[in-house]
């Protein structure tokens, strides 16, 4: 260190996230004045900022590290602090599966010391490229057209100059978050399988006790949401809620339920003891939203592989593997998401966690932000009738035997489908050029 630091630094350092380490340890990384700390972060992010530390002006730095940084929200201090101390030579995204026994997604990030005066209220550019080919290849990798536009704390998105343009265009509409709505999680049990029930369990608590069939509902898990439509799967939720204490919604009295009592007396002991309970161990966990189940909502999975949103009135009660949207314009808002151009711009631009080549996940944080066009009243009731048509065709795919008519029903799908994404291109302004893009 006396001559001035490493040429070289390589790291591979492990990932842990700090809120889960002891409390002398995340206490000790804070007092070391790390400028990569935060409490939601990973460890790896400051081995970043150690190796820059310990470099010589002119050296080098290779990490390979999970890519979420990149995206995520606890990353934006690490992006900052790449945006205004060093010069990143060079991002190396290697996506999902690449090595025997890790699932997480993974990248290489190049990186010096900045040798000049970096102008920190300009955004920089940074090269890079999506490396998903063997990696045996690697040595010969070229950096070609595809770069980070880099802007303080945004997102780190590899794209070339057309995609840029198709983001540049699209990141100016209004975000999700100001179209007066409302983003919540589904139910949280504790203990599935006390909660959970079949048909057969269904029938044989409300033959006992007809009261019970008040509090038992049709449950939803995210893989029975399809676009448009769900798959039905005969599971119900035992609904003992804990009231809303600011509505003077008192909570469920489980001895007024006696046969429901007796069967989750089955499982007392787990009830007792698990961290999602309510007043006693017969109730659910405190739910400010439980009046939302009951109102016109989108449900939808957090983890995916593609856009499926279904509009429910049915009053289904999604479980914790899924997301309920309500408010205002549900079904426009759905129809511009379940779009081609809607699923190409949040997988593209705003999904902060990808898995693997072609999972992601809808969290709130990164949909908040998705960009929907306002249309006029006309462009949107359009929109909303053909939202209103492929859901019915699909209520009649669902329970479709005949081959003929199953082939009649899909083709009529499709072509709503097309018009609903010639709409939402025109919301967009995109050009033909770009549409070809998005349409791969």
């Amino acid at each position: 260190m006396k001559a001035g630091g490493f040429d070289v630094v390589i790291g591979n350092p492990p990932y842990v996230q700090i809120q889960s380490m002891e409390k002398e340890l995340k206490e000790g990384y804070k007092e070391s004045n790390y400028k990569n700390y935060v409490l939601t972060g990973d460890i790896y992010q400051l081995f970043f900022e150690k190796g820059l530390d310990v470099l010589k002006t002119g050296g080098i730095v290779g990490m390979i590290t999970s890519n979420k940084w990149m995206q995520a929200n606890y990353g934006a201090i690490t992006r900052n602090y790449f945006y205004k101390n060093a010069n990143v030579n060079g991002v190396i995204d290697l996506g999902g599966g690449r090595f025997q026994g890790a699932t997480v997604d993974t990248s290489i990030i190049l990186y010096s010391k900045n040798d000049g005066e970096i102008k920190i209220n300009e955004p920089r550019e940074f090269k890079a490229i999506k490396f998903y080919d063997d990696l045996s290849e690697l040595e010969n990798i070229q950096f070609g057209n595809e770069v980070i536009i880099a802007d303080k704390d945004k997102q780190w998105l590899i794209m070339n100059n057309l995609e840029n343009g198709i983001f540049e265009k699209v990141s100016k509409f209004k975000p999700l978050k100001n179209w007066a709505i409302n983003i919540n999680r589904g139910i949280l049990t504790g203990f599935n399988e006390a909660f959970i029930i079949d048909e057969e369990t269904k029938n044989n608590i409300i033959n006992e006790d007809i009261k019970s069939a008040e509090l038992i509902k049709p449950l939803l898990r995210g893989r029975d949401i399809k676009r448009y439509s769900y798959n039905k799967n005969g599971l119900y939720l035992i609904n003992t809620h804990n009231g809303i204490k600011e509505k003077n919604i008192p909570p469920i009295n489980i001895k007024d339920y006696p046969a429901i009592k007796k069967h989750l007396d089955k499982y007392y002991k787990q009830l007792e003891k698990r961290q999602d309970k309510g007043n006693t161990p017969y109730n659910l966990r405190n739910c400010a939203y439980l009046l939302d189940f009951d109102k016109p909502k989108l449900i939808y999975p957090e983890t995916t592989t593609s856009a499926n949103f279904y509009y429910d009135e049915e009053n289904f009660i999604p479980d914790k593997t899924n997301f309920i949207m309500t408010g205002e314009h549900l079904k426009y808002i759905m129809a511009v998401l379940s779009s081609k151009a809607g699923f190409y711009i949040f997988y593209h631009f705003y999904s902060n966690i990808q898995l693997g080549s072609a999972g992601f996940q809808y969290r709130k944080d990164s949909i908040e932000p998705f960009p929907i066009p306002e249309p006029d009243k006309e462009t949107e009731s359009k929109l909303v009738n053909l939202v209103d048509n492929i859901i019915d065709l699909n209520k009649k795919l669902s329970s479709e035997k005949n081959p003929n008519t199953i082939e009649m029903l899909n083709t009529r799908i499709q072509a709503v489908d097309k018009a609903i994404d010639k709409i939402v291109y025109a919301l967009y302004g995109l050009n033909d050029e770009e549409i070809k893009i998005i349409e791969g």
